[in-house]
């Protein structure tokens, strides 16, 4: 529980790097947000099974691979969107993710399981 605890929280700061990204970066972030968005939502958010909760250890490694894989990606690179695309997509996918709402459900769930 502990290492897996530890790992969201430097999934934490890694969101909140992206999050500073200036918003030329937008097509990366949707794509970011979407894979973190499902990752999340399926595993934890959507379960109220006990025995499915507790199996943490492949949560933690699809968890680290996920974090390594998008610092290996160098999501640092220029995107360029038109500014229409922007103020449409942006906005919409991008504003109206709540980040921690779903990891302070996950750590709830394991804490249930006694981990």
């Amino acid at each position: 529980m502990n290492n897996f605890i530890s790992i969201m929280d430097r999934y934490i700061i890694f969101i909140n790097k992206i999050d500073a990204l200036p918003d030329t970066y937008a097509l990366m972030k949707i794509a970011f947000n979407a894979d973190y968005f499902l990752f999340n939502l399926i595993p934890f958010a959507s379960s109220l099974d006990k025995n499915f909760m507790c199996s943490i250890p492949q949560k933690e490694q699809l968890l680290e691979n996920m974090i390594n894989s998008y610092k290996k990606m160098n999501l640092l690179y220029k995107t360029k969107l038109k500014t229409e695309i922007q103020e449409m997509i942006y906005p919409t996918i991008y504003e109206a993710k709540r980040y921690n709402y779903f990891i302070n459900i996950a750590k709830g769930r394991l804490n249930a399981c006694g981990k």
